[in-house]
């Protein structure tokens, strides 16, 4: 048992991988991890993962720097039991079934799966290691260290054209026409004469 404690995660996940492939799943030793074989998926790196929105259509998936996301981009374990055959995250209920089912393959025997928390698929793929390693923990797909500040996304995806196109008006415009119609509302305010103030002289 003294043993066992002092293992290593390598040496630990080496006696865990040959029970893996002899059930039949892929072993990704670099991180101790593997793809569940009920799940695989073989899609081109390139697809663009999509997400459906309120009304149910299809549209990509963007990252939190309002970048599109693609196959190749993300963990394929994590790509197998968020995506559809058509590269879409599933729905929650969809995903629970099958992050459960991922979960008791390598879980402790008394640890039951339908116990443990169930992340959001949309975010859950997007989650990778820390390029930089600049973080304790997961980093979202598209996170760079190096970059100084977070940029606005200058695109949208118009689902009726099936294509990305610029933003109309920037946040700065935007804020723009706020203030000016602000400024007009306290105009207005200043206008008005309050109680007991005099009528204006003609």
């Amino acid at each position: 048992m003294a043993d066992r404690m002092e293992q290593t995660p390598r040496e630990e996940f080496a006696e865990q991988s040959l029970r893996l492939q002899a059930a039949g799943h892929t072993v990704i030793h670099d991180r101790y991890t593997f793809r569940h074989r009920a799940f695989k998926h073989d899609f081109h790196p390139e697809t663009i993962i999509k997400v459906r929105d309120e009304s149910g259509v299809s549209v990509p998936l963007l990252n939190s720097w309002g970048q599109t996301v693609t196959v190749g981009d993300v963990y394929p374990e994590r790509a197998d039991l968020c995506l559809d055959e058509n590269g879409c995250v599933v729905d929650q209920s969809t995903f629970a079934d099958r992050y459960r089912a991922w979960l008791e393959v390598t879980l402790p025997d008394f640890c039951d799966p339908r116990n443990e928390a169930i992340p959001d698929p949309a975010q859950w793929v997007l989650k990778i290691r820390d390029p930089f390693s600049e973080s304790p923990g997961p980093v979202e797909v598209g996170f760079d260290a190096r970059k100084p500040a977070e940029q606005e996304a200058t695109h949208m995806y118009n689902p009726q054209t099936d294509e990305m196109i610029e933003r109309i008006a920037s946040n700065q415009e935007q804020q723009s026409e706020a203030l000016v119609a602000a400024l007009e509302g306290l105009k207005g305010l200043m206008e008005k004469r309050g109680p007991g103030r005099p009528k204006k002289e003609n």
